[in-house]
């Protein structure tokens, strides 16, 4: 009678349940590591375009308002911070993680919206480049290089 149980028992035995799970948290943990990448990717370009949209709004600022603004690119924190000279409404911007500001420098765009010439550049840890922001001519447009 013992021997008519065992046969008739067609349940997974414990090493194959483990076995499954095994298999299946992989297939589960393939994807997570790709998403990763892209939401790390996504950041970036989500900063550098609020970068270009902070910029391109302080100069129509500086010269609607005609007040000077001042932008402070700040390695040593890793933030860029802006805001009309005079005002103590400071707006902060800080870096996503895998870039890193080369150099602190501080610009000032004119109160009709002017400034010099200069690069500022951001290194990706994770492609290992250099992107560089030339500000270019007097009008203050984004070069991305």
């Amino acid at each position: 009678m013992m021997e008519s149980l065992r046969k008739e028992n067609k349940a997974f035995t414990l090493l194959e349940m483990v076995i499954a799970l095994v298999i299946i948290t992989m297939f589960l943990l393939i994807p997570l590591s790709s998403y990763n990448k892209i939401e790390n990717n996504l950041q970036k370009v989500i900063f550098f375009n609020e970068v270009k949209t902070a910029w391109s709004y302080s100069l129509i600022q500086s010269k609607i308002h005609h007040d000077n603004v001042r932008f402070k690119f700040d390695a040593s924190n890793q933030l860029i911070i802006y805001d009309q000279i005079g005002s103590n409404d400071k707006k902060k911007m800080s870096l996503p993680k895998g870039i890193h500001l080369e150099t602190t420098r501080s610009v000032v765009i004119d109160r009709d919206g002017t400034v010099r010439p200069f690069t500022i550049a951001f290194y990706d840890t994770d492609t290992q480049k250099l992107i560089k922001y030339k500000i270019q001519m007097e009008w203050g447009e984004i070069i991305e290089s």
